[in-house]
């Protein structure tokens, strides 16, 4: 059983691949994230972080409608988005490690002063390309930043992921 928490993250994350808004997650939808996304950070379509990322996505996105699209429409409704990480969080807590190719090209756009760590404002400016609030960024980012330096390292980066998953 999920907590109110994964359910309200589960939410977001829908939204966030929902890019065009029309209540089904495709590959357009990928695309037009990472489009967005770069974009936020100064890298034209075509650039080197601009590939990775689409690739990365695509992939991922791939994968998951493989494993969530039930009715075979080529797309992912929020029901079957749900249902699969509900299924996958249930059976291994380790499933976001399916996601490490999309999280290492997020990390290095994200990364704009190559320091090795991510600083709130690193933070919020790719979580707003994502659509989310400030609330939830702020929220977010005070998770993971354990030792309260106000920047998140990998280790606590990955700390976070895996205690999502290990949250049932």
């Amino acid at each position: 059983m999920l907590t109110t928490e994964q359910q309200r993250l589960i939410e977001d994350e829908f939204k966030t691949l929902d890019t065009n808004g029309d209540g089904r997650v495709t590959t357009e939808d990928y695309v037009l994230l990472a489009d967005r996304v770069c974009a936020k950070f100064g890298h034209a379509p075509g650039s080197p972080i601009h590939q990775k990322l689409t690739t990365a996505l695509k992939t991922w996105g791939r994968q998951l409608l493989e494993e969530s699209d039930t009715d075979k429409n080529d797309a992912i409704s929020r029901e079957e988005y749900v249902a699969t990480l509900q299924r996958r969080t249930a059976e291994d807590p380790t499933a976001f490690q399916r996601n490490k190719p999309v999280v290492d090209a997020l990390w290095e756009l994200m990364d704009t002063d190559k320091d090795g760590t991510i600083s709130r404002d690193e933070y919020k400016k790719v979580q707003k390309a994502f659509g989310l609030s400030d609330k939830v960024i702020d929220e977010t980012f005070q998770r993971m930043d354990k030792d309260r330096d106000n920047v998140v390292s990998r280790d606590e980066a990955t700390a976070f992921l895996s205690s999502w998953g290990a949250r049932n």
